[in-house]
């Protein structure tokens, strides 16, 4: 028996993707990668995205080949998903041109709990890709690490919902 029971499928909001790229626009007009994460509910097989945490402030760390994200910053994000009954189902960060990989450093210090979903964007985020392919799509398998999703296990496993999301903000003026 896991903690953590299989997905199947995640349902991302559209309009969590538009979120981010607007995010991205923040940081990578500036040269540096960018991060949203993505919070709501693990349902039987499917993770249903509701909510987008805004990381903001001198506890996240955001230069042109790093993101780190201090304890503190990370602790404000669990109070903020633990007081809303819901829980870190993934997120999607910005690398330079057209890498869209996880790199080591994702890999060797990336959340690592079974189904959570990672996608890269490419050139900091501030073009919005045309369609999912043109991401880089992972997810971390238990015992395995994360891999990359490739055409039909895309379509497959992220399905585009047409729903709101809530935004909350950390590490900035309207700190949890």
């Amino acid at each position: 028996m896991t903690y953590f029971p299989p997905l199947e499928r995640w349902d991302l909001p559209g309009a969590a993707l538009e979120q981010a790229h607007r995010e991205f626009q923040i940081d990578g007009s500036q040269g540096n990668e960018g991060i949203m994460l993505w919070l709501g509910r693990r349902e039987i097989g499917v993770a249903v995205i509701t909510h987008c945490v805004l990381v903001r402030g001198k506890l996240a760390i955001k230069e042109p080949d790093l993101l780190q994200l201090e304890p503190a910053l990370l602790n404000d994000i669990t109070i903020a998903a633990t007081t809303r009954k819901i829980v870190l189902l993934g997120q999607i960060h910005s690398h330079p041109g057209t890498f869209v990989d996880l790199s080591d450093t994702d890999h060797r210090y990336g959340f690592k709990f079974p189904d959570f979903l990672s996608i890269v964007a490419p050139h900091y985020g501030l073009k919005r890709p045309e369609s999912l392919f043109d991401y880089g799509v992972h997810v971390y398998d238990y015992g395995v690490g994360y891999r990359r999703l490739e055409g039909k296990e895309i379509q497959r496993r992220l399905n585009i919902v047409d729903s709101r999301v809530e935004l909350i903000e950390v590490g900035g003026s309207g700190n949890e």
